[in-house]
C-alpha cells in the first residue's frame, strides 16, 4: 500500500515538472518610462539548455586557457621540466657554494692562527682539496725570517721606545716561510 502511494506520488512530480517545461512565458525588460526595451518568449527547457550551453562554453574556455597558457604554472603542484632541471642545478650550485664558503672560512682561521703564530696541524684533514697534497707541506722557521723579525722588533721599539706594546707583541708573530 505504501509502495503505491509513493510511486503515485513520484509520477505526480514527473507531471508537474515535465508538463510545464514546455510552456512559454515572456520575459521583457522595460526602461524607467515603462517603455518596452527588450522582450523574449522563453520555456524553462529553452533556459536550462541555453544556461548548460553557457556553463560549458565557461568550463570549456577555462580549460583551453590553462592548458594552452602559462597560467598552468598558477596550478599548485604543477612542475615544468626545465623546472626541475634548474632546480636540481640550483641545489649543486648552493651546495658547492657552501664547500667553497666553509673552505674559505677555514682557510682565513689557518692564517688567522699563522699570523698569532700557532703552526696549523690539521690543515691537510680540514682543506679537502684533492688537486694538491697537503700532508708533504713541512713548516720551519728559516734564517730569514728570524732576521726579518728581529728587524721589526727593532724599529718598533725604536719607533715607539716600549716593548711592550701591542704592536711589538704582534710584529713578533709572521708567518713562517713555506
Amino acid at each position: 500500500m505504501r509502495i503505491r502511494k509513493i510511486t503515485h506520488h513520484i509520477k505526480n512530480i514527473r507531471r508537474r515538472l515535465f508538463t510545464n517545461v514546455h510552456n512559454k512565458h515572456w520575459l521583457v525588460v522595460r526602461d524607467e518610462s515603462l517603455k518596452e526595451v527588450f522582450s523574449i518568449r522563453l520555456s524553462p527547457f529553452n533556459v536550462s539548455v541555453g544556461g548548460g550551453i553557457v556553463l560549458f562554453l565557461i568550463v570549456s574556455i577555462t580549460i583551453l586557457l590553462i592548458a594552452f597558457t602559462p597560467l598552468k604554472q598558477l596550478i599548485p603542484g604543477y612542475t615544468r621540466h626545465d623546472f626541475v632541471a634548474v632546480s636540481f642545478k640550483n641545489s649543486a650550485r648552493i651546495d658547492s657554494l657552501s664547500n667553497v664558503v666553509e673552505a674559505q672560512g677555514l682557510m682565513l682561521q689557518v692564517m688567522k692562527d699563522v699570523i698569532d703564530g700557532k703552526i696549523p696541524i690539521d690543515v691537510a684533514i680540514a682543506i679537502k682539496d684533492t688537486l694538491q697534497d697537503y700532508s708533504k707541506i713541512a713548516y720551519w722557521i728559516s734564517l730569514q725570517d728570524s732576521l726579518l723579525r728581529e728587524k721589526i722588533e727593532r724599529d718598533i721599539i725604536n719607533a715607539t721606545g716600549d716593548i711592550t706594546t701591542d704592536t711589538a707583541k704582534s710584529a713578533k708573530m709572521i708567518m713562517p716561510t713555506i
